[in-house]
């Protein structure tokens, strides 16, 4: 259990006496402190201050509930144990798969954004746009399995890039609750500026990894999405 303590001094008229008044909760105490040196009363005050704290501290009955019930002593902080202090011991996270997938997600979010800062499209925009040239007419819920995103998440997209004219949503002939998206004008317009330089992008993000490897690394990442076709 945490207590808070509030402590004001107040100096009096001798310099060498100070009053320090500690309040706790509906305790009052207060302790004279007399100071061998003028200059420095402050520093037994605060002494005396810390010797009265772990007086209360050994003496505080124990804290009672409104029915006037004891309330039971907080639990023993956990402690690790020696098996996870010797995984703790050994753990480089510069070594954890998923670690390193998440930053080459943000080196690819920070590559197509620095490639295309004037246009404000997300890459998953624009693969909705390529999907959406590829098969005009998708419904909403295609769009999201395609994307292998969740279907609300697309929703929402949806929702905005229609709203910034990119995209144009029309009844289902077969489903009147359903939508059936297409390009629209805008939409296309954007594909005709950014796909002659969106090869860039992959190209930066596999710069690095030498040239007979770079196949692999996508059989690999295809094997990791579960899809391996």
């Amino acid at each position: 259990m945490t207590y808070t303590y509030y402590l004001d001094c107040q100096p009096e008229t001798e310099i060498g006496k100070t009053l320090a008044l500690i309040r706790t909760g509906k305790h009052h105490l207060t302790v004279y402190v007399h100071s061998s040196h003028e200059r420095d009363p402050l520093v037994n005050l605060m002494a005396a201050a810390a010797s009265v704290l772990a007086r209360m501290h050994r003496s505080r009955p124990p804290h009672r509930s409104r029915s006037g019930r004891p309330i039971a002593a907080s639990p023993p902080a956990p402690s690790v144990t020696k098996e996870v202090q010797a995984l703790l011991r050994d753990f480089q996270l510069r070594d954890v798969p998923s670690h390193l997938l998440r930053r080459a997600h943000f080196k690819a979010e920070e590559i197509f954004a620095g490639t295309f800062p004037e246009e404000g499209v997300t890459p998953r925009q624009k693969a909705a746009l390529v999907l959406l040239y590829q098969a005009p007419g998708l419904s909403q819920s295609a769009l999201s399995e395609r994307l292998a995103m969740d279907r609300n998440t697309v929703a929402e997209m949806v929702r905005r890039m229609s709203r910034s004219g990119l995209i144009q949503r029309r009844p289902s002939a077969d489903d009147a609750r359903a939508y059936q998206l297409y390009l629209a004008p805008a939409g296309i317009e954007l594909l005709n500026r950014i796909m002659p330089r969106d090869a860039s992008v992959e190209a930066r993000l596999l710069a690095r990894l030498p040239v007979e490897y770079r196949g692999l690394f996508v059989k690999c990442l295809r094997l990791i999405a579960g899809n391996d076709d």
